[in-house]
């Protein structure tokens, strides 16, 4: 992999070009780990009244693998019951006979319960954004299930901003980034959408790289204590071939061209150190801009945004103390903001986008990519990522706002 970045941090590239970390990544993935573990032995201590200091004790010691008795004796479980006894304890809590079956409910109709009745001349559109961030989606085995398509974004966007009941929109993100291009085409729709009405936005596990691209012109930023963000850094990453092609294969290869430049990009020789240094100057100039749009939307110079920057991940807790961030809180702490911002009282919530036809949602299944590409999921798990980036890095955009690696916190 030949590789142009900008930022001391942003180390999305690592893991095709490295044997280890860095020690700037390896200094702030250690700062947000640390943040979010101390929001969960902070939260955890609360809710079970166990001092996070034993709560530590018990990580150290293999908690685990523990008899289940010392769940007990530690306060971290209140009882040991079979699945059967555990319905009989539920009902117990209801008040109603054993005899009698639980009302439940599934995920997808706490979904639809998230559309609060209520005024429809004055709506809250919620707006999920998670995945990839793309310019046109990927077919084929590797595809991902969610991405956010600027294509598709964008017109979303664009017809949210001319709905006159819609009087704010929280965009619910959760993206570690992609495309630098395609994120600055939802930049500027957002920014039209302001022009329209009040924008939150509502930060889910990640809005990093291209995830805070997107973010940093709304109105107001929510993120979760232990969301993962900023990262204010592009890079480029183009594979060089020719030792598979010509040491392995033994393909030979030589050209032809008119113009000194005109076999730029080719993946059968190494870039040349002049065309080394036009691709150093065309990542430093898209680098430049996302710090410039940063800049714009939280109201700071250039210089300022500087000193957070260089791909510089950050949990939400600590975004929030360097401006990066307005408030922590959850999806209905950003609702009551945007509430707040369109100046309404009597409202209806609304979910964008729009669930697909159960027709769309049928031939989506029956897809054999998609089954093929379930399967390559489970069967890969955590390398899954890494190697659907690799498949289809010829699609992707050459530019990259994208969070270093693939955070998978157990």
């Amino acid at each position: 992999m030949q590789v142009v970045k900008v930022g001391a941090y942003k180390s999305a590239t690592e893991m095709f070009t490295g044997d280890k970390m860095s020690e700037a990544n390896r200094e702030q993935t250690t700062a947000y780990l640390n943040s979010i573990w101390q929001n969960i032995t902070n939260d955890v201590s609360k809710s079970r009244n166990i001092p996070a200091g034993k709560l530590n004790q018990y990580a150290d010691s293999m908690m685990t693998l523990a008899p289940q008795e010392d769940y007990l004796k530690t306060k971290m479980v209140d009882g040991l019951l079979y699945t059967d006894q555990v319905k009989q304890l539920i009902k117990k809590e209801l008040g109603i006979e054993n005899s009698e079956d639980i009302s439940q409910v599934t995920v997808a109709d706490l979904q639809d319960s998230n559309e609060k009745e209520g005024n429809k001349d004055n709506q809250i559109a919620i707006y999920y954004a998670y995945g990839d961030i793309v310019d046109g989606t990927v077919e084929g085995l590797f595809a991902q299930n969610h991405t956010i398509d600027a294509q598709k974004v964008c017109k979303d966007l664009e017809k949210l901003s001319d709905d006159k009941k819609i009087k704010a929109v929280v965009i619910r993100i959760n993206s570690g980034g992609g495309s630098a291009y395609a994120s600055e085409q939802i930049w500027h729709q957002i920014i039209e959408l302001k022009k329209q009405k009040p924008v939150v936005i509502s930060m889910g596990g990640m809005a990093a790289s291209g995830g805070y691209y997107i973010s940093a012109p709304a109105d107001w930023i929510v993120a979760e204590p232990t969301t993962l963000t900023g990262s204010i850094g592009i890079f480029g990453m183009f594979p060089d071939m020719s030792g598979l092609f010509t040491e392995k294969l033994g393909i030979k290869f030589d050209e032809v061209r008119t113009n000194k430049y005109s076999s730029f990009g080719t993946t059968t020789r190494p870039f040349s150190p002049e065309e080394m240094a036009f691709l150093g100057q065309y990542i430093n100039r898209g680098y430049k801009l996302f710090r410039h749009r940063v800049a714009e939307g939280r109201k700071m110079t250039d210089v300022q945004v500087e000193r957070i920057a260089q791909g510089h991940v950050f949990s939400g807790q600590d975004a929030q103390k360097i401006g990066l961030v307005d408030q922590l809180g959850g999806l209905e702490v950003a609702i009551a903001k945007a509430i707040k911002l369109a100046k309404i009282s009597d409202h209806s919530l609304h979910i964008y986008p729009e669930q697909p036809s159960l027709m769309d949602q049928l031939l989506q299944e029956s897809n054999p990519n998609n089954y093929l590409s379930e399967q390559l999921r489970v069967n890969l798990g955590d390398y899954y990522e890494p190697f659907a980036l690799l498949k289809t890095l010829n699609h992707q955009s050459a530019i990259q706002a994208r969070i270093p690696y693939f955070p998978n916190i157990h």
